[in-house]
């Protein structure tokens, strides 16, 4: 058998690989020998393999036995050459090779793996571990970076071999297979050369098959071969041609070749120098690694590189020696950094008196603080300064008691005090963007230098040493004195303070890069501008020099932009003048450019702006002044005289033209002077200010809130707020509470200045700083211009300015306040300690157990496809040992009797083990614990089953101390704990890409048990890795609001929580390069991050571990000195696994004493065992076990003063003392708490979840009764996990005690009541039922909940304990309905305009949009405007004919970033329409779509319908006063008639019902009397019956088969309004009154059932129908809504007045004046 006919179309496969080299570096197979039989090739495989073999990273052949053949032999090492190709062609796949096997199948054989050696040269035995990373092929790094073993598959996907890439090639078409089969040596060219003899010899030479050179086609190829033969030459220089610059090439592209001219140099080509030769083929690889990587990365998907963080910029991050967060935080580099301004700048702003009353503030004004030194310039401290009355420390540490308010006064009151914080400040700017420390590092080693930025909440305070302490352990060791710390008290901590800092300096650099990005700006224009107009260009450049805050700086770019303007846009106004179009034009509203502005300065009217008397800029001095610092200059001539000077006098106007141009230059002159002063940063400021100070809050419920928004509601504590004063929103969530609200459409949102305090505190004085104090009739008329401009100035720009950004300033701080309560959450799931299980030791003491073994069981419900109860046993290193699944105590787990089991068992007590229900899994539930005895059990708290699974685990935990005592009894601790563990951090896990990178093959329910059981040993990685690229920590449920919150500040609160965490805990960087579970929490370490992280633990997993610290900068080659000193202290280095069992470590690498204090460490040392000569390693080892007294007792302040004489030019503070002995004392102690046991309580709200806002006392609830007794009733809550209730006798009725329940309530009934009391320590939740509770008592319980400021309650207290909110109005039900009236009153008028660019939308009522449609429209015209229902939809208004409009509900979906500025205004997608007959509302993309897509069927089908021969167009009954001609028109009348004229047949037709638009009907008359049927017009057809018909013979057919129909099966009740969705028509046909019936004619011959071809129906039924029609009008389509009357006032701006508009004040109701709001930009001008 031949190889072809073996592997087929296979073989020719091997053909085109490249001339050289195949994938694996080996000559490619050659069609010659592919006849032979596979027994010579097996047996050449023997002889190949004494061959040299290629090795493709090294490029020499290193030949097992050293030797070389001669040149004699190459046919037979050709020969070889060409079997080991065709050897390759025969690999196949290992199943295939296990399938021979398997079956005996002899000759062929599983190739062998090759041994490749390389020549090595001078200086390898000396190159370090790092050095085996470079050999690896570029490949194997990049698999390696990206995650993937050797062994993985599908790799070749991603990353091709490591070869040198070719030149872009074309690809060659494919050959047809037969013309494969017919020349299998078609790819051979014989040539003649003349042989040893001169004879010519033929020679097949081989065509490179790799690809075609770019532009050269298959085609092309093989006409030249038939011209010109061999094209090898040709190929060549057309390639080399290419590659020339400017010739269309690529340099570079034939570097591969370059490599291949080299495959031959030896040692001779470099005159025997082996070093010359290996520096040549270092370069070589070098070279041929970076193609490769730099192919294989481009082969790799761009989404999977960012992943790994395998980018450039990745690259360039990892290699910097600064560290990666710092490098990411900090942005562009400063041209100046002042690390004192900045210092001074977050003074005022974050930490200073008049900074914001936030934590950061407060901590630092309490002062709490671990102090080592007297204050500067005392010698000891106060009585009362520190705890415990401690006055000399003598070398302890103490800590500072918190300041009493009088002592916050003196302390902010000194001097000395506050430019010692501000130093500290500076220190650590310093540290941070100039030393490039990171705050772990600054909070831990630098202490002195961060001061009282140290300052820590009561929470984070360390224990401190009592008095009963000292006399306990009087005399066993050091005196430490009361109120010290000692070493075992330490406590994590939260460095809040210093964290603030570190936000503000960003903010800091952020504002200074924005600050220098504008001054260029700036100068560039004042350089550009003429002299006239640099005045106001160098105000604008003064304001942003002096600039400290974003607002600042938006009001120098406010005045710019004013003031450049007119140097920009004079050109591009030559066309604006005061005398041409009818004069002045009408100023523009705000934010609409300038245009008016810069026509009236073309006009010259700055002259007479500049007759107001006052720049801007000195208007703003005089505000800013206390007494006028400029005066006004009087004019001489009057303002309209002077306004008269500037119009066109050639003109030939009459005086009252002549008077109106110049009333209409003054109105523009003052429109100038407005614009100026509101764009002066100094009056900006003090309207700030003032606006700041003064406005208030008012919230009211929409209808849909009415309806929604109750006391237990979410937002229902801003509900109905009334004017409530901005400052007492400090510190609480309820402004970002009513703006979600406001976005849902659930409250109406009002920012309000009372109309009194704009009145006197800001026009009344900008008034006086610009008016002038003389009382001449001019001066006074000038004062009456410049009171209009104020007020304009004011109204129109100021306000609509200032007050969105007002709204977004209040909208930061709330989010402020969630994030801080998002952060605590976020401390106590990352600060949480891992168990700690002790044991009685041989001397009676306690000894914490090493080897914990953790079990944990999680519930599932176990039904169809969802997983069972699972228990997993974990090793004491996290891994998953075993698992079981257990399908009987999954689901609903059966709960033992009430009164045992008596006939079962021999005692009258319940056991599980014979429970038949569950003694199945209970018999393996026990065997597994007797096959691994855990030390603790941990049950899944994930819902209220999982509280009788942890009754059923002790129950079979007490059968094993029954049967197995002496299981229980060999156990170190002596019992196996059952205890609760929270799920919340592990159902994250399990669905992260963390758990399915490690366990993906596992099912989902063992994943979470992992997660939970690795919680108990170490819960800090577990949360760790739920920050990775993925963010799933977004999905732990830490605060009600905080999906309010940007995801990007959600992960900076993580990362400063994690950093903060991880570098007080440590990280053992052995453990992390082994188990890769613990690996997460590497890149929360100081100086590291994502990148650099994996970089370490790579380079130790190749290490197998590190041996010291040092290791890892002088070995490993991954980090630098900067971030080595970052993260030094906070890498523990010790022996992790068998592996590193030998390792010889240092102990000091396994404490927190910083590499750079080892020296001290050793001093003090040797001091403690008073031995100076010994060896530092034995004396460290000494003090820290033997000589632990001694070590206490060491006098530290006279070391200091040693250290200060050896070396005054590198002082060492006492803390960093007295860290190293507590280091020394407790190495690495676990810092963090002991996790107390949960209480009953806290079990309780664990396993209900989200169901403690359901329980108030006082919610109504849904309940089923269970089982009910003569005393009580039985209930679960279905809405709470079915959790169980009671309602007594006495709550059962409001008439008193029921004698016996089960009279009044059966088992199964469902049941409405009210929650009366909860008791979580009972498991025990009280209902009631009585009516009298049940009652409509809103207002009760809206004044408890809402009514009182419950937010500022502590945890577990009562709401009445909270006082009342002045500023909440509760209403009771009148003032409630007169209320909802008023607003249903006002919303019919009033709607919201929206920023909608689209030629078809409007800000128009509806009124006018009928008005429009009317006047200039056609039939199926259309025109979308803002709905009155809320932002959440829009309504589209169509003409269907002359007098018929309908009016369509459109709801919008979501909206993009919604949660910033007015994006809530903007348009939502997709857009929906209810519409009938179909199941689901019809969904477009945009408003086209609802164009093309609904209107347009909408209005064909109309026009079918009006056009059909049945349609008649009139009304349906005559009216009162119709004339006879008018009322023989009308449907019934023509019915009548047609019926009669057809000899008695059935008579119908179709019909508009005129007041409802959109609805038509069929009309007939079976008997006497005239009847209809409703129905409907659709864009998909017509809805007739419950039916949609898609065209009218499909009505008139049904019709026919079922004349009369029953009512129940019509298309509706016609009575119900809402049958249809119409709400009412607008601006079309009153409704007809009823007419009096005519007498019916006499009853006409019956007939035979039989059709005409008028289309009339005699049916053979000749009984009439026993209904009548009724009065009441059936509803429009469900996409109809009510009419509109037009809005009380239209603006010139083309938008309605807004809602709820006081007179004599402003209030902004986002966007009325089309600023920004919080929710995004401003809405376009119309």
């Amino acid at each position: 058998m031949s190889t072809r006919d073996l592997l087929g179309d296979g073989a020719d496969e091997g053909s085109d690989e490249d001339e050289e080299f195949n994938g694996e570096g080996s000559p490619p197979p050659s069609p010659e020998g592919e006849g032979d039989d596979l027994a010579d090739s097996s047996d050449d495989d023997e002889e190949g393999e004494e061959d040299g073999e290629y090795d493709l990273t090294d490029k020499f052949i290193a030949d097992d036995d050293g030797g070389e053949e001669g040149s004699g032999e190459e046919g037979e090492a050709a020969k070889k050459r060409r079997k080991k190709r065709r050897r390759e062609v025969l690999e196949l796949e290992e199943d295939d090779y296990d399938l021979l096997e398997e079956n005996q199948v002899k000759g062929i054989r599983r190739p062998k793996k090759s041994e490749r050696k390389r020549i090595r040269k001078v200086g390898d035995d000396g190159a370090d571990k790092a050095a085996s990373a470079a050999g690896r092929t570029a490949a194997e790094q990049i698999q390696e970076q990206l995650g993937f073993d050797k062994e993985d598959e599908g790799l070749e996907d991603f990353i091709e071999d490591d070869m040198p890439a070719p030149a872009p090639r074309q690809e060659e078409p494919a050959y047809d297979e037969e013309e494969d089969e017919d020349d299998e040596f078609r790819d051979f060219i014989v040539d003649d050369e003349p042989g040893p003899d001169g004879a010519p010899v033929q020679q097949r030479r081989r065509i490179r098959r790799t690809g075609l050179p770019a532009g050269v086609s298959g085609a092309a190829l093989r006409e030249a071969q038939e011209i010109f033969g061999d094209v090898a030459g040709l190929l060549e220089a057309y390639e080399q041609r290419r590659r020339i610059p400017g010739t269309g090439g690529a340099p570079g592209d034939g570097s591969d070749d370059d490599d291949e001219d080299d495959d031959g140099l030896d040692e001779e080509a470099f005159g025997g120098d082996v070093e010359a030769l290996a520096a040549h083929q270092d370069a070589r690889e070098a070279k041929m690694a970076a193609r490769a990587e730099k192919r294989a990365r481009a082969q790799v998907e761009p989404a999977l590189m960012e992943r790994h963080h395998m980018l450039p910029e990745d690259e360039a991050l990892r290699s910097t020696d600064v560290p990666e967060r710092l490098q990411l935080a900090r942005g562009r580099d400063l041209q100046h950094f002042d690390s004192a301004a900045a210092a001074e700048w977050i003074y005022e702003t974050v930490l200073g008196p008049g900074a914001p009353r936030r934590l950061e503030r407060d901590l630092v004004e309490d002062g709490r603080l671990e102090v080592d030194a007297p204050p500067p310039g005392r010698e000891r401290w106060g009585y009362d300064d520190l705890a415990g009355h401690l006055r000399d420390l003598n070398g302890h540490r103490g800590l500072r008691k918190v300041r009493r308010s009088k002592e916050v006064r003196a302390w902010r009151s000194d001097p000395e005090a506050q430019t010692q914080l501000q130093e500290n400040i500076r220190h650590v700017m310093e540290l941070l963007w100039e030393q490039n420390r990171e705050v772990p590092l600054i909070a831990g080693y630098h202490k002195a230098a961060a001061g009282d930025l140290l300052c820590m909440r009561s929470e984070d305070c360390p224990k401190t040493t009592t008095l009963d302490d000292v006399r306990a352990h009087a005399g066993e060791g050091a005196d430490f004195p009361e109120g010290s710390i000692q070493a075992k008290h330490r406590r994590i901590r939260r460095w809040e303070v210093l964290w603030a800092v570190y936000d503000a300096s960003l903010r800091w650099r952020a504002l200074q890069r924005r600050r220098e990005a504008r001054e260029a700006r700036f100068r560039e224009s004042l350089e550009a501008a003429p002299e006239e107009d640099r005045e106001a260009l160098q105000g604008a450049l003064d304001a942003l020099l002096t600039a400290d805050s974003l607002e600042a700086i938006t009001d120098a770019d406010a005045k710019h932009s004013l003031a450049s303007a007119a140097v920009e846009a004079a050109a591009r106004l030559s066309d604006l003048s005061l005398d041409g179009g009818g004069g002045a034009r009408p100023p523009r509203r705000a934010g609409g450019g300038f245009a008016g502005y810069l026509a009236g300065k073309r006009a010259g009217l700055d002259a007479v702006v500049r007759a107001f008397g006052l720049r801007p800029s000195e208007v703003a001095a005089n505000l800013k002044a206390e007494f006028l610092d400029h005066e006004a200059t009087d004019h001489p001539d009057p303002p309209l005289a002077e306004a008269a000077l500037h119009i066109d006098a050639a003109a030939e106007w009459s005086q009252a033209e002549r008077q109106k141009a110049a009333e209409r230059a003054l109105e523009r002159a003052r429109d100038m002077m407005a614009r100026d002063l509101a764009a002066e940063p100094g009056v900006r400021a003090f309207v700030r200010a003032k606006l700041a100070a003064h406005t208030t809050l008012t919230t009211d419920l929409t209808q849909a809130g009415e309806a929604k928004v109750d006391a237990f509601h979410a937002y229902g504590r801003v509900a109905r707020l009334r004017d409530k004063p901005l400052g007492r929103l400090e510190g609480t969530d309820h402004f970002l509470r009513a703006l979600l609200a406001e976005r849902e459409g659930l409250i109406n949102l009002t920012l309000e200045m009372p109309p009194k305090l704009l009145s006197s505190e800001v026009i009344a004085k900008l008034e006086e700083a610009f008016q002038s104090v003389s009382v001449s009739d001019v001066a006074k008329a000038w004062n009456v211009e410049r009171t209009r401009v104020v007020h304009e100035s004011v109204t129109r720009y100021l306000l609509p300015a200032l007050m969105p950004e007002l709204r977004a300033c209040l909208a930061a701080r709330a989010r402020e306040t969630v994030a801080c309560r998002v952060s605590d959450t976020l401390w106590d799931l990352a600060s949480k300690a891992p168990l700690k299980m002790r044991t009685s030791g041989g001397a009676g003491e306690e000894e914490e157990v090493v080897d914990r073994r953790v079990m944990a069981a999680v519930w599932g419900p176990g039904a169809r496809d969802q997983p069972p109860t699972t228990l997993v046993m974990l090793d004491s290193q996290g891994g998953l040992v075993d698992f079981l699944q257990c399908s009987q105590l999954s689901g609903q787990i059966p709960r033992p009797p009430k009164r045992g089991m008596a006939a079962e068992a021999e005692e009258n007590f319940y056991n599980i083990m014979i429970d038949k229900r569950k003694s199945k899994d209970a018999q393996r539930i026990k065997d597994f614990l007797l096959e691994h005895v855990p030390h603790v059990v941990a049950v899944g708290g994930g819902g209220l089953e999982a509280k009788q699974l942890k009754a059923d685990l002790e129950a079979i935990r007490d059968s094993i101390l029954d049967s197995h005592a002496k299981v229980m009894t060999a156990q170190e601790t002596g019992d196996i704990s059952v205890q609760y563990q929270s799920e919340n951090v592990a159902g994250v896990w399990a669905d992260s890409a963390a758990a399915k990178e490690e366990m993906g093959d596992q099912p989902p329910n063992v994943r979470r048990a992992v997660a939970l059981g690795r919680s108990l040993l170490d819960p800090l990685p577990v949360l760790a890795s739920l920050c990775g690229p993925g963010r799933e920590v977004a999905a732990l449920e830490l605060h009600p609001l905080q999906k309010a919150l940007a995801q990007d500040d959600v992960q900076r609160l993580v990362e400063q929580t994690l950093v903060t965490v991880v570098n007080q805990v440590g990280v053992d960087i052995n453990a992390a390069a082994t188990l890769p579970w613990r690996a997460h929490v590497v890149p929360f370490v100081a100086g590291l991050g994502p990148r650099k992280a994996r970089a370490l633990l790579q380079a130790v997993a190749r290490s197998t571990g590190v041996e010291t610290r040092h290791a890892v900068l002088r070995e490993l080659g991954v980090m630098g000195t900067g971030v080595f000193l970052n993260c030094a202290p906070f890498l523990r280095v010790r022996p992790f696994g068998s592996e590193m069992a030998n390792m010889e470590t240092q102990q000091l690498d396994d404490t927190r004493v910083h590499p750079q204090n080892y020296k001290h460490c050793f001093e003090i040392a040797k001091s403690a065992i008073d031995k100076p000569n010994e060896d530092s390693e034995v004396a460290v080892e000494a003090a820290m076990t033997e000589k632990r007294r001694e070590l206490e007792e060491l006098d530290m302040v006279a070391y200091q003063r040693h250290l200060q004489l050896t070396q005054p030019d590198k002082p060492v503070g006492m803390d960093v003392l007295t860290d190293i002995r507590m280091e020394l004392l407790a190495p690495y102690m676990e810092l963090r708490p002991e996790v107390d046991p949960m209480r009953e309580a806290d079990v309780f709200w664990m396993l209900v979840g989200n169901g403690k806002d359901l329980l108030r006392t006082g919610a109504l609830v849904e309940a089923r009764a269970r089982g009910v007794t003569a005393a009580c009733v039985f209930c679960t809550l279905p809405d709470l996990q079915g959790l169980e209730a009671v309602v007594s006798a006495e709550d059962l009725s409001s008439q008193g005690r029921v004698d016996d329940c089960r009279h009044r309530v059966q088992p199964g009934a469902q049941l409405t009541a009210r929650v009366l009391s909860v008791e979580p320590e009972r498991f025990e939740v009280k209902l009631t039922t009585a009516s009298d509770k049940l009652a409509d008592r809103d207002s009760e319980w809206e004044e408890l909940y809402c009514g009182r400021e419950v937010e500022h309650l502590r945890e577990g207290e009562p709401p009445e304990k909270a006082r009342k909110d002045q500023y909440y109005e509760v209403l009771d039900k009148e003032k409630q309905a007169r209320e909802r009236r008023t607003k249903e009153r006002q919303r019919q008028k009033t709607f919201q305009p929206r920023p909608i660019r689209h030629p078809l939308f409007k800000n128009v009522s509806a009124a006018d949009a009928v008005a429009r449609l009317g006047d200039r429209g056609q039939d199926g015209d259309c025109l979308f405007r803002p709905s009155t229902r809320g932002v959440h939809m829009l309504h589209l208004t169509v003409r269907l004919a002359a007098d018929c409009y309908l009016h369509i509900d459109v709801r919008e979906g979501n909206k993009e970033d919604a949660g910033a500025g007015a994006q809530h205004l903007k348009l939502g997608r997709p857009l929906s329409i209810d519409a009938h007959g179909c199941e689901e509302p019809l969904a477009f993309d945009d408003l086209d779509d609802v164009v093309a897509s609904f209107v347009e069927p909408l209005v064909e089908n109309h026009r079918r319908m009006t056009t059909h021969p049945k349609y008649m167009d009139a009304k349906w009954a005559p009216q009162p006063g119709d004339d006879p001609a008018t009322a023989a028109a009308t449907v019934q009348a023509q019915l009548r008639a047609a019926k009669q004229a057809s000899g008695g047949r059935v008579a119908y037709c179709f019909a508009t019902r005129h007041e409802l638009p959109g609805v038509f009907y069929l009309g007939h008359i079976l008997g006497t009397t005239p009847r209809r049927e409703m129905f409907s017009i659709t864009p998909k057809g017509y809805y007739f019956r419950k039916r949609l018909h898609r065209r009218l013979d499909g009505i008139a057919n049904e019709f026919k088969k079922n004349p009369q129909l029953p009512m129940d099966s019509q298309q509706m009740d016609p009575t119900d309004r809402g049958q249809f969705g119409y709400s009412a028509p607008a601006a079309v046909r009153p409704p007809e009154e009823p007419a009096a019936m005519a007498p019916p004619p006499p009853p006409l011959p019956q007939q035979t059932s039989q059709y005409d071809w008028n289309g009339t129906y005699a049916p053979s039924v000749p009984a009439a129908p026993t209904w009548t029609e009724p009065a009441a009008a059936p509803s429009p389509p469900p996409w109809v809504q009510q009419p509109q009357a037009p809005s009380a006032a239209y603006s010139q701006y083309g938008f309605s007045q807004p809602t709820s508009q006081p007179t004599g004040g402003y209030s902004h109701s986002a966007p009325q004046f089309g600023g920004a709001d919080v929710f995004g930009s401003a809405p376009p001008p119309p």
